[in-house]
């Protein structure tokens, strides 16, 4: 999409960004939380969108209730990932999000859960008059396979929640819940790969059992060494 398209679609909504030159593979949460508080800048989404120069700061939760975990295919929205399943709901940190934890001390943490708890409640049914679910940060990771996922990191949280919700905009997600077994390996050939990489984060392997890892073809000029 051009600036210009983005704008149109954007507007001018800011999200929290960090310069990508602060991003390493070994990262852990706790450097994160510290790239929030000292690097961490809102700049308009239509720009951030197409600029390596930035990563935008994503927590991306697992919604957990019981022995089951929700998963949402993508009806609608962002062209490049309709069609895709995610097991993660993602969502980029706004200024209300900073502002809401003022007069509580500004601590990352809290920035990065009242996102999520506000993602929660505009795109879901979740209902927090009765408390707040706890989050529990699992891991952080960047991934520079898409052209979507290299202006993007990932904060892994996961949110036990009491009782099954729905998505609202039935016309942009499809919502499931499924046990680890009934996350089978047709669901997972759809993962987008950010869930593909928070599967493995949550449940300790790369695929589901009895699903054999893709090895890529080797060319027919190629040679092994034995």
């Amino acid at each position: 999409m051009t600036e210009q398209q983005l704008y149109e679609k954007y507007g001018e909504e800011k999200v929290m960004v960090v310069e990508s030159r602060n991003f390493t593979k070994d990262d852990t949460i706790y450097d994160y939380m510290e790239k929030i508080q000292f690097y961490g800048v809102f700049l308009p989404r239509y720009q951030m969108e197409r600029d390596l120069n930035y990563r935008q700061i994503i927590p991306y939760v697992i919604l957990k209730c019981d022995d089951k975990y929700f998963v949402a295919k993508r009806l609608g929205g962002d062209e490049r990932l309709v069609g895709g399943c995610s097991l993660g709901q993602g969502g980029h940190i706004n200024p209300v999000d900073r502002f809401a934890v003022e007069g509580r001390r500004v601590i990352p943490e809290y920035i990065v859960k009242e996102c999520i708890y506000r993602e929660m409640v505009e795109e879901t049914t979740m209902d927090l008059s009765a408390g707040r679910p706890d989050i529990e940060f699992k891991d952080v990771f960047i991934d520079d396979s898409t052209d979507v996922s290299r202006v993007h990191a990932c904060i892994l949280c996961v949110m036990e929640i009491n009782e099954e919700i729905e998505v609202k905009e039935t016309d942009k997600l499809e919502g499931m819940w499924l046990t680890e077994k009934e996350i089978t390996n047709e669901i997972f050939d759809t993962f987008e790969n950010w869930s593909r990489i928070a599967y493995q984060k949550l449940f300790g392997r790369d695929v589901p059992v009895g699903k054999k890892k893709r090895t890529p073809r080797r060319k027919k000029d190629e040679s092994v060494e034995e």
